[in-house]
């Protein structure tokens, strides 16, 4: 017998060529892919108007949000091409309809106030996506739901009672030591003799700003709405820096519900530097100047016009 035969006696089996071919497996079910992880960043920016004293009466600055203003003066730049109709204003109501009409108007134009993504990757936004009812439905639910975070973000916002106005800050500057406008800059504010309420102005008008460029960024993903064991496990996890926990929505197609798990959390929160201060002045004063000229012209000035 040959070597061979030897080994494959010792160890009780037969040659290869007497050993039956085994039949062919199936293949392993594919492993169950987590639900898709959906985030959406938005910048609401001021919702509010300015409630500075020494704003001139017939200021568009009462009536008119900042960002409307805005819109007009970067068509005029080529910065966009069409106006969009988003109200910050609405975003920060209480009624959900309002809040509803803000994310359409930022699907429809997001320009740099709205971001989406899908596990992790940048997302093109499109006015047919196949997603956009469910992601702008599930997204009013959870603002709806965490609306002590918008009503947080807007206390800040509204902190500040200076708002741009030339005027006064040149003036302000002028009576602390400063030479105008052109001495706003961190140390030449600080450096101002202030007294203790005019100092406290200066911060608040800081934390004001940074709240208005400030991002909140949604995240979620379904949860299987017979998993109730699931949703305590995600509540549990939510005692963090972050808002989460889980929110019912109901498909208006289907009008079948779906239970969504979800945190929230505020970005972009660093301190604006006054040293910025003469470029804002500047800017606010483009803006106004070439709102006046165009309010009375535009059709979409009356949709987001705060006292119609």
């Amino acid at each position: 017998s040959t070597t061979g035969e030897l080994l494959l006696n010792a160890l009780c089996l037969p040659p290869f060529w007497e050993h039956p071919w085994p039949e062919q497996a199936p293949p392993p079910p594919p492993p169950l892919l987590p639900p898709p992880c959906w985030s959406i960043e938005i910048k609401p920016k001021a919702g509010c108007l300015p409630s500075a004293p020494h704003i001139l009466a017939n200021s568009p600055k009462h009536w008119y949000s900042r960002y409307h203003m805005h819109q007009h003066y970067k068509v005029k730049q080529h910065a966009i091409q069409e106006i969009s109709l988003y109200s910050p204003l609405d975003f920060f109501a209480k009624d959900v309809n309002r809040v509803k009409k803000a994310l359409g108007h930022l699907w429809d134009h997001p320009q740099n106030n709205f971001k989406l993504f899908r596990n992790g990757q940048r997302q093109s936004i499109v006015p047919g996506h196949n997603k956009k009812g469910m992601l702008l439905q599930v997204t009013a639910a959870v603002l709806m739901q965490e609306h002590q975070v918008r009503s947080n973000v807007l206390g800040v916002q509204q902190r500040d009672v200076l708002d741009f106005e030339k005027e006064y800050w040149a003036s302000w500057l002028k009576r602390n030591g400063g030479t105008g406008v052109e001495a706003a800059t961190p140390k030449g504010i600080y450096r101002c003799h202030m007294d203790g309420e005019t100092m406290n102005d200066v911060q608040n008008f800081v934390l004001a700003r940074t709240a208005m460029d400030c991002s909140l960024v949604l995240s979620f993903s379904p949860l299987d709405h017979s998993d109730g064991e699931g949703k305590r496990a995600v509540v549990g996890r939510t005692q963090t820096k972050e808002r989460g926990g889980v929110v019912h929505v109901k498909d208006e197609e289907t009008n079948e519900g779906l239970w969504y798990q979800y945190r929230v959390v505020v970005v972009d929160l660093d301190l604006k530097p006054m040293g910025k201060l003469k470029k804002w002045v500047e800017l606010d004063e483009r803006i106004v100047a070439h709102f006046y000229k165009t309010e009375h012209g535009c059709r979409e000035c009356r949709g987001v016009r705060k006292d119609l």
